[in-house]
């Protein structure tokens, strides 16, 4: 028995030891094939896939129903995450597993393509896998015979073979229809048979767009609405006696906001981590600045009928990146193509005038290359412009590019052999299992070159496009230069719009918290979390229409938010003793506040100023705050991801009363009742105040935390309570549903 076997746990609340997967052949299979003799990847893809497949139905049982949600980042390796799934419910006696791939030919035939290659249906000898691809234009019959005959392999004991059916099918209606018509055949038993279903960027398409108009149509009295992908899904899943569906996407904003009853709603959630070598929102947003090159003269330019030098510089930017890694040999190493994106939004006249730009400004750059006459001035201006571009990259490059030189000797056959396609529903000139044959090619698309599809070997991306509604997965899912990078991350070159930078930085921000919150719920009842998550200021979370209960916006943080609950012995000793090491640390920065000097000693502190970022390591970490003190814990938390993004906020610490004790009341020993000292005036007219009160001691430009050292009038307990006053900009700021 592995390793992972034996640390099988049994499940929280009532429910019987929780059903122990096996690691089979074809797991390791795809494991071997994926990451060699590299162990540590391995078992975290191992160790990942393990969680998701023990959330899964036993196949044991006869009949099993369940809906979760898997989370990862924007090409981070989803798509490896359900394979190596897929793989290990094979080995678990899973008889059919369905991929949901998309909503488009190209994302689904880049689906089947990585499922059938890394799962390698095709050239086993002994068959493990029955495949079939769903497709409206074929006879039913057909599908139901392959399903029929796979099925009776199971039954017979004596079968030698028993290959799982591995299903795919587009997220298109006259598809699923077609495969709900088959599962719904009288010739096919489905009774017993476990299933699993992979929902593929779960968060398109699947969710009910009516749910928002339901809500006056129920105050009419009028029947509820389905939109028609949900009422498939739907419809697949009451086919299914014995399933587990399975929601992957990197933006699950509107998964765990639809309604908790709805049946598309998660029931539980499994997090998928990326490897090492990922480059995603914090990498390039945060560690390589250098990458994000901001779009500012579009609107001039095309308001002049000009080509932007932007796009120019971007296309620049990108020759050198090819000619550099020709005279490498990239060809037959990492990455095998170079690529570039042009993402000007979806209609598709910006896709065609993109791409006669792009055509011009290559055509005339080969021509003047070509030219042989070392004076001249054409050719030695544009040589400067891409000499330019050289040093871009170079400044910025670890391991040093090819002299220019070289490269400009070979610009001109590299520009000239590039390919410059369009991608969108009036173009079809590109085939998935052909199309990265090549090494160098631009592509031109809006809505097929974003959710869910992965350019190979991209290294300049040049997205003009704008936020349009703003809705935040939507945003997300354009960052198709996410992604396994790191080692050609020096050549990438990201062009956005300032709005778009903004946005995407924010982003990042915001989606760590979500991971960080969300890990609290893996392996317990996703039912039980109130739904509240940080929110990205400046965007919309979702779409409404998915919604039936509306989601509000709160902010806390820019006021008080204190710990009043009187924690445990041992807690309590913890607080101090950080407290003892944080003072003893910075014990020659302390100093008496300001203040009217008439005031009492009662109302005198010391301050400490600091970064936040000291702060937090010094001290806040290390705190130990009743959990009933709920919001205070929410701000540590969000300072810590906050202070991911952002190193240089200040903070000021107040240890009221000089850190000597102060008596207060409590609440049965548990809460107490008045933290915060109140005015003091000079006499008993009370015209002239002396102490403006506690509440007011703050500093609007820091972060300001101020530690009162508490004795209980009840039983002289000492107690240690803190509050913290964030600035505007630092403040937390949730989504959340109203009833919350």
């Amino acid at each position: 028995m592995s390793n992972l076997q034996e640390s099988i746990e049994i499940i929280s609340g009532n429910l019987s030891p929780a059903w122990m997967p096996a690691r089979g052949e074809n797991t390791d299979k795809i494991l071997d094939k994926v990451f060699g003799d590299d162990k540590l990847p391995k078992e975290k893809v191992l160790g990942e896939t393990y969680s998701i497949m023990k959330q899964c139905g036993d196949p044991k049982l006869k009949t099993h129903s369940d809906l979760g949600l898997v989370f990862g980042y924007i090409q981070s390796g989803k798509t490896l995450s359900f394979t190596t799934l897929a793989a290990m419910a094979r080995d678990n006696d899973y008889q059919i597993i369905i991929v949901i791939a998309g909503i488009t030919t190209n994302l689904l035939d880049q689906s089947v393509k990585r499922l059938n290659d890394d799962l390698d249906t095709m050239s086993t000898f002994s068959p493990q896998w029955e495949v079939m691809k769903i497709q409206s234009s074929n006879e039913e019959s057909d599908y139901v015979r392959t399903i029929t005959n796979t099925l009776n392999l199971w039954k017979d004991e004596n079968s030698p073979d028993k290959p799982t059916l591995l299903i795919t099918v587009m997220k298109q209606t006259d598809n699923l229809n077609m495969l709900n018509s088959i599962l719904g055949n009288n010739d096919i038993d489905l009774n017993g048979v476990p299933t699993l279903v992979i929902d593929d960027e779960g968060d398109q398409a699947s969710l009910n767009n009516e749910a928002a108009g339901n809500n006056k149509r129920e105050e009419r009295n009028e029947i509820l609405k389905e939109s028609t992908i949900y009422r498939n899904l739907l419809s697949l899943r009451d086919c299914l006696p014995h399933h587990t569906f399975l929601q992957y996407t990197a933006t699950p904003q509107a998964n765990v906001f639809i309604d908790t009853d709805d049946r598309m709603s998660p029931n539980f959630i499994c997090l998928v981590s990326p490897g090492d070598k990922y480059t995603g929102g914090k990498e390039f947003f945060k560690n390589s600045p250098h990458t994000i090159q901001k779009i500012k003269d579009i609107d001039h330019a095309f308001s002049e009928g000009e080509i932007p030098k932007s796009l120019i510089e971007a296309l620049q930017q990108y020759f050198i990146g090819v000619s550099d890694g020709l005279l490498r040999g990239e060809v037959k190493g990492n990455p095998k193509n170079r690529t570039m994106m042009i993402h000007p939004g979806r209609e598709r006249l910006d896709h065609e005038n993109f791409k006669r730009m792009t055509t011009e400004i290559t055509e005339s750059w080969i021509d003047i290359l070509k030219r042989k006459d070392n004076y001249d001035d054409a050719k030695d201006q544009l040589l400067m412009q891409f000499k330019k571009a050289y040093d871009n990259i170079n400044d910025h490059s670890p391991e040093k590019l090819n002299p220019f030189k070289e490269i400009e000797k070979r610009l001109v056959y590299d520009i000239a052999s590039t390919k410059i396609v369009v991608m969108n529903i009036d173009n079809n000139d590109f085939n998935i299992k052909e199309m990265w044959n090549r090494y160098s090619q631009i592509l031109i698309g809006g809505d097929k070159l974003a959710r869910g599809f992965t350019v190979e070997g991209l290294t300049v991306t040049y997205m003009p496009r704008k936020l349009g509604v703003g809705n935040s997965d939507t945003v997300q899912q354009r960052a198709r230069f996410f992604g396994y990078r790191k080692s050609y991350l020096n050549y990438c070159r990201v062009w956005l719009r300032k709005e778009s930078v903004n946005g995407f930085e924010r982003y990042v921000e915001s989606e760590e918290s979500w991971r960080e919150n969300f890990h609290n719920y893996v392996d317990k009842d996703l039912n039980l979390w109130k739904r509240s998550l940080q929110d990205i200021p400046g965007l919309n979370w979702t779409r409404n229409a998915v919604l039936r209960q509306a989601i509000k916006k709160i902010e806390f943080g820019a006021h008080w938010v204190n710990s009043v609950h009187i924690n445990d012995n041992n807690s309590t000793e913890n607080n101090f003793k950080s407290l003892e090491v944080f003072l003893q640390k910075y014990k020659g920065s302390l100093r008496e506040d300001e203040g009217d000097p008439r005031r009492s000693e009662n109302v005198k502190h010391h301050i400490i100023k600091l970064s936040l970022l000291e702060l937090y390591q010094s001290l806040l970490q290390h705190l130990i705050i009743n959990d009933r003190d709920n919001e205070f814990k929410k701000v540590i938390n969000h300072l810590k991801t906050r202070l991911d993004a952002d190193t240089k906020q200040k903070a000021i610490v107040y240890l009221m009363k000089k850190g000597e004790p102060r008596e207060r009341s409590t609440y049965d020993n548990k809460k107490i009742k008045f933290l915060f000292q109140g005015k003091n005036f000079l006499d008993s007219s009370e015209e002239e105040i002396v102490y403006p009160g506690d509440i007011n001691i703050f500093d609007e430009k820091c972060v300001t935390l101020q530690i009162h050292n508490i004795i209980t009038k009840e039983n002289n307990d000492k107690h240690l309570s803190f509050a913290i006053r964030l600035t505007p900009d630092f403040a937390l700021k949730l989504v959340t549903l109203e009833d919350v």
